[in-house]
């Protein structure tokens, strides 16, 4: 299978690293970054148009859209959190995450939030480096519980809701993939909906080697849930056969291993989303993915190339070299093209158009560089 006649635009953000995007219909983009950088952008015919521009005082680590659009959350180093409206006037603000008890005393290592989230437009997530995940009622009843602490989560890299049932969140770990229903109280293991590898507390990992399922890359780890709930990507994994650095895609229930994706040899993903449409598979096609009925298109991001697969075949069918790491990636799907946008380390925003129906041909990237007026024809890959 490839992809005929995709483009690649690419853009330099007035910031040194961007860390983070999200997209909220029908046009609105949003990215995140070092220095307190937030800028929030339309997007008409793969051109950004600036909206307006927020600066939050501390690197901002995670973006991400209420439901409705309507505010912005922001995860900041430092641990704090702040939501904004869509105006960029700050509305709320909440020191979250915490300096933690190690041992009998108190870290003196700051703590940051790596990622926020939205169960609805008064509820959000929260996860950080003191190995816990907030749910933070703004509003009126302004209310902040916490989960993890002693159920020994690690650090928590990245959050995804089931959009199916918001109360369901998917927690991605340094040592473990975490399911649980923020409805219910969490106590102990046995309130957890599913866990996959092992619960160590942060650091512990490091000294008794426990930590077989994951790589330690040094990056911020992002995974990605499909939007039907069934499959779990978790990027910068071991591969359980052979141990070597994969993308993994679980189960609904975080229980089987259902394949282990290919990346470039000497890399590691850190980075992976599924496009949120999916496609009635053929009759006659068969997919690599047990039990599944529709084709999942779904990309990956490594220290140097953005990579897009189908759950046909568990290898790239296009490849795009980036010449940095890509550090978060959305999906915006129009009847006329399907984009992945990702975000990267040094600051470069890249806009991946590719037709909705995939036909037999020659994969040609057309890249446009907002930088450059010249265009240059990349083969990739199929």
């Amino acid at each position: 299978m490839s992809i005929t006649n995709p483009t690649l635009f690419t853009a330099q953000l007035k910031c040194p690293s961007v860390f983070s995007c999200h997209y909220s219909p029908p046009d609105l983009i949003v990215f995140g970054g070092e220095n307190g950088f937030c800028e929030v952008f339309r997007l008409h015919d793969s051109e950004l148009h600036q909206v307006f521009s927020y600066q939050a005082g501390r690197s901002v680590n995670s973006v991400r859209f209420s439901p409705s659009g309507s505010l912005l959350a922001l995860g900041l180093s430092g641990g704090a959190v702040e939501v904004i409206d869509n105006t960029g006037e700050r509305k709320y603000s909440r020191q979250i995450h915490q300096a933690r008890e190690v041992g009998k005393r108190v870290s003196k290592l700051e703590e940051h939030c790596f990622d926020v989230n939205w169960i609805d437009d008064t509820t959000v997530l929260s996860a950080g480096t003191d190995e816990k995940v907030f749910i933070w009622k703004i509003g009126t009843h302004d209310t902040l519980n916490g989960i993890g602490g002693k159920l020994d989560f690690s650090m928590v890299n990245s959050l995804c809701v089931d959009r199916l049932n918001p109360d369901i969140v998917v927690a991605r770990c340094s040592t473990c993939i975490v399911a649980f229903d923020t409805s219910r109280t969490i106590n102990s293991a046995g309130d957890l909906i599913a866990c996959f590898g092992e619960r160590v507390p942060a650091g512990a990992h490091r000294e008794d080697g426990r930590n077989t399922h994951f790589m330690e890359n040094g990056f911020h780890i992002r995974g990605g849930l499909s939007s039907d709930s069934k499959f779990y990507l978790s990027p910068s994994s071991r591969n359980p056969w052979n141990q070597q650095s994969c993308t993994l895609v679980l189960d609904r229930s975080l229980t089987f291993v259902m394949a282990s994706i290919l990346i470039p040899r000497n890399e590691d993903s850190t980075v992976a989303a599924f496009c949120p449409v999916t496609i009635p598979l053929p009759p006659d096609v068969e997919s690599a993915l047990p039990g599944a009925e529709d084709l999942y298109l779904f990309a990956i991001g490594t220290q140097t190339n953005l990579l897009l697969y189908t759950s046909i075949q568990m290898a790239p069918i296009l490849a795009v070299h980036t010449d940095s790491p890509i550090t978060d990636l959305c999906w915006i799907c129009s009847d006329e093209f399907y984009t992945v946008v990702a975000t990267s380390l040094e600051g470069k925003v890249f806009l991946l158009n590719i037709p909705p129906l995939f036909s037999p041909g020659e994969t040609v990237v057309r890249e446009k560089n907002h930088n450059f007026p010249e265009d240059e024809e990349l083969h990739n890959q199929e």
